[in-house]
């Protein structure tokens, strides 16, 4: 029983992690409404106030992507998502320069930061989903699980409800991304399936859904 308490209280504050931990956004309220990509997560990296070498740097780590802990101690705040196994870690991005990124470097307390840009890590969200969302499929967030639920025949409110998701649905293949609206194949727990169009982000850019990165 002690042994269990103390195990419990370490990871209440961040001192041990299970060696298969995983980071992923929960709900809509874990990506800013601001946010416009991902930015994969160099293993050095370093965050500066401003878009400027000379300016005030705001957080710096060198991670440990086996063990899931940087040099100045594990920190869940940092990552939005987080898949030790594939060694892949990703900031929300906010604005970026062609040589800097304004990344959201403690999703908590919404703090953002520059960091110099390295090629082929930043994707926006189209790029983002149209890779991931579609080699994993995507799932609803927890908070827009009651009303993210109709699939339509054509990209507009007003077109015509083909489908609705039920609790029972095991999968969400992802086919397309056409503006705030994604193709999609809903996929039951006997492998029935159900094609159509889901909003995966509102117009004032609050997503609803998010690739299923395992």
């Amino acid at each position: 029983m002690k042994k269990i308490f103390i195990t419990f209280i370490f990871m209440i504050f961040g001192l041990i992690l299970p060696a298969n931990a995983d980071i992923m956004p929960v709900s809509s309220a874990s990506i800013q409404h601001n946010a416009i990509g991902m930015y994969q997560v160099p293993k050095h990296v370093i965050v500066y106030e401003k878009a400027d070498t000379k300016s005030k740097v705001v957080y710096e780590a060198n991670w440990d992507y086996e063990n899931f802990k940087a040099t100045s101690g594990t920190d869940y705040s940092f990552f939005s998502v987080f898949i030790p196994k594939k060694e892949l870690g990703f900031v929300q991005v906010v604005d970026f320069t062609d040589d800097w990124i304004n990344i959201v470097y403690n999703k908590e307390r919404h703090l953002t930061g520059w960091i110099q840009a390295e090629d082929l890590r930043f994707m926006m969200w189209r790029n983002f989903y149209g890779i991931y969302g579609r080699k994993y499929g995507l799932y609803i967030f927890d908070d827009k699980k009651a009303t993210v639920k109709n699939l339509h025949s054509g990209t507009e409110e007003e077109t015509q409800v083909v489908d609705t998701i039920t609790a029972k649905v095991v999968k969400i293949k992802l086919t397309a991304i056409k503006g705030n609206w994604a193709l999609v194949t809903v996929l039951d727990a006997n492998k029935n399936a159900k094609t159509g169009y889901i909003r995966w982000r509102t117009d004032d850019g609050e997503l609803q859904l998010f690739p299923d990165i395992k």
